[in-house]
């Protein structure tokens, strides 16, 4: 029996459509044999000259995060010479079935796999006592992962023929050189708040990455909720609430920003508190639509009974829009402290 075996390193994973009709969408791995070793007889030896791949016994490609997604394969017959590349594709997918694949990965991080044996000759046969037409079993063989995001970036906004474009929305940092600078203690009191905030927030997105039930959706948004309830302005400022800290730091960056360029004497303070206005209904709202689906979700406003069932999207856009509301509030306070 002789078999060449090979193990591979990923140098890139993307999503191919040739410019043809009808048009199809390929996963594409472009891969680099790392080593090789020629098996005869269970004998093993190194080799490094070209081989040919003839044809497949079976070749799948593998993605797992928290499930296993196994994509049926190919390689393309022809002579392989070093230094080795050679690209696995996937069958030919269509946009839902990429959009379904994306929806199974759920980690940060997803497993990328190949698998593949073929059947084919090898271009120095005689140096290792063989016959030039020796038929040789070749297995090849992939483990490295991926980054969500690289899957968004190089399949999923490839894949749209729409052009949608996705945004990454990432927990913006509070810096500690800034923090360093905050004299008023207004401020600085808003952005230790926020920095609570911004963990448990991030506990909110860990726990979307690991949902795969309403169960999980369920409890995903009540930490929204969570993260959310003290960025609430109070119905009575002298309560002096951490919410009315924050929107009173918020009103300081608007002013010292110059937010507008008045024209009518009075309009900057009459926007200062539209815009505070403006952020005091976005987190009620956050919240009220957090309250309806999370854990705490249990009566209608007239008083009727259910249970809240909410879905991927639900958790996502309580999510994103949470993360994307702490982090306009965030820059806006480091860029009022960096011009002090």
């Amino acid at each position: 029996m002789v078999e060449l075996v090979s193990e591979c390193e990923l140098v890139n994973f993307y999503l191919s459509q040739p410019n043809v009709y009808p048009r199809r969408k390929f996963l594409c791995i472009e891969a680099r044999a790392k080593s090789i070793e020629l098996q005869i007889n269970r004998k093993k030896r190194k080799y490094n000259h070209a081989f040919c791949i003839l044809g497949l016994y079976f070749c799948y490609i593998l993605l797992r995060s928290d499930t296993e997604l196994r994509i049926q394969g190919e390689v393309k017959p022809g002579w392989y010479s070093p230094p080795f590349f050679i690209k696995f594709t996937s069958k030919p997918l269509t946009l839902d079935e990429i959009y379904e694949i994306y929806e199974s990965l759920k980690k940060d991080r997803i497993n990328v796999e190949v698998n593949v044996q073929a059947y084919g000759f090898l271009r120095e046969a005689e140096k290792y006592g063989l016959s030039p037409w020796t038929l040789t079993t070749i297995t090849l063989t992939l483990n490295d992962s991926i980054s969500k995001m690289e899957f968004v970036k190089n399949v999923l906004e490839q894949a749209d023929m729409l052009k949608r474009r996705f945004l990454e929305v990432v927990i913006e940092p509070i810096r500690q050189d800034v923090l360093d600078k905050v004299s008023d203690p207004d401020v600085r009191e808003a952005m230790r708040i926020l920095v609570k905030k911004q963990n448990m927030l991030q506990e909110a997105l860990e726990s979307l990455y690991k949902a795969t039930t309403y169960h999980d959706y369920v409890s995903t948004i009540g930490l929204v909720r969570n993260a959310i309830e003290g960025i609430i302005k109070p119905k009575k400022p002298s309560e002096m609430k951490p919410s009315e800290k924050i929107f009173k730091a918020i009103e300081k960056a608007y002013r010292g920003l110059g937010v507008a360029e008045e024209i009518t004497p009075g309009a900057l303070d009459d926007l200062v508190r539209d815009l505070n206005d403006v952020l005091d209904k976005t987190s009620n709202n956050l919240y009220k639509f957090a309250s309806k689906l999370g854990s705490h979700g249990k009566k209608t406003g007239s008083g009727k009974l259910y249970n809240p069932r909410p879905w991927l999207h639900d958790a996502e856009f309580a999510v994103l829009q949470a993360m994307l509301f702490l982090n306009y509030m965030i820059k806006l306070l480091q860029r009022y402290v960096i011009r002090k």
